[in-house]
């Protein structure tokens, strides 16, 4: 009848089906958002409560970075400082004194100074100097009391004596010093003698220090291997000046 409004068959046939099923997805939204709210979120593999609350978390290093954490990542201290938490295993860092990572905040090279592939190194080379005077300085951050800081080298026959002293920035004492002799009677075999533990300083306080390693010039014995002065003899040679190479594999620091 025209002037009067008719819908459509299609819809006619349709709604009969449509306000059914808005009904249903109503029904069905209200209940998931209900779940979603009451059921916890999903745990990373590996966390554990303490990890939930932010206390430890298992990661892994790789070659090159120069702090690596092995074990557990500290969370932070009572000071909001990054550190170990209340009953957490100490962590363990490390650097092969490539660029600065936290703890090791920085690092200076003076002198010359130049990387040496051996696969028997910490991260497969080490750094090594053969001038008096050349040295490198490590900025360190011990995050709480009871820090232990140890220094490897490896020892070799063109080594000599190399000295360390450790300071604490804050105090401006001197934690730990000395000089230690990287000689090592290798020439037959040309093999170095690795992880050679420079010093140890254990009980650190919380705060920064500094570390300064140096080539004080001291050859590490008085004398060159005998295949080589029969060959400076056998040429007419007078034999060169002993060398007094220093080298530094790795800084480690259990905080």
């Amino acid at each position: 009848m025209m002037g009067s409004m008719t819908k459509p068959r299609f819809l006619q046939h349709s709604m009969r089906y449509i306000i059914p099923a808005l009904i249903l997805v109503m029904c069905l939204t209200l209940w998931l958002t209900a779940t979603a709210v009451a059921a916890p979120g999903p745990r990373e593999p590996g966390r554990g409560a303490e990890a939930e609350a932010g206390g430890t978390a298992l990661v892994s290093g790789s070659r090159g970075g120069d702090a690596q954490a092995l074990g557990i990542k500290p969370g932070k201290d009572a000071d909001g400082v990054p550190g170990r938490g209340v009953g957490t295993a100490p962590t363990t860092y490390i650097s092969e004194f490539d660029s600065p990572a936290y703890p090791f905040t920085a690092i200076s090279f003076q002198g010359l100074w130049g990387r040496e592939v051996y696969e028997g190194a910490h991260g497969g080379q080490i750094w090594v100097c053969s001038s008096e005077g050349d040295a490198v300085e490590v900025a360190i951050d011990v995050s709480h009391n009871g820090g232990k800081l140890t220094l490897y080298s490896a020892r070799y026959w063109q080594c000599g004596y190399c000295s360390y002293r450790l300071v604490n920035n804050s105090t401006g004492q001197v934690v730990k010093s000395g000089t230690v002799n990287l000689y090592y009677d290798n020439y037959d075999s040309n093999m170095p003698q690795y992880d050679f533990q420079v010093f140890k300083a254990a009980g650190l306080k919380k705060g920064t220090y500094t570390l300064r390693v140096e080539n004080p010039g001291v050859p590490g014995t008085d004398q060159w291997p005998q295949e080589l002065l029969e060959y400076f003899e056998s040429q007419g040679m007078e034999p060169p000046p002993l060398p007094h190479m220093v080298n530094v594999d790795y800084l480690e620091l259990r905080s």
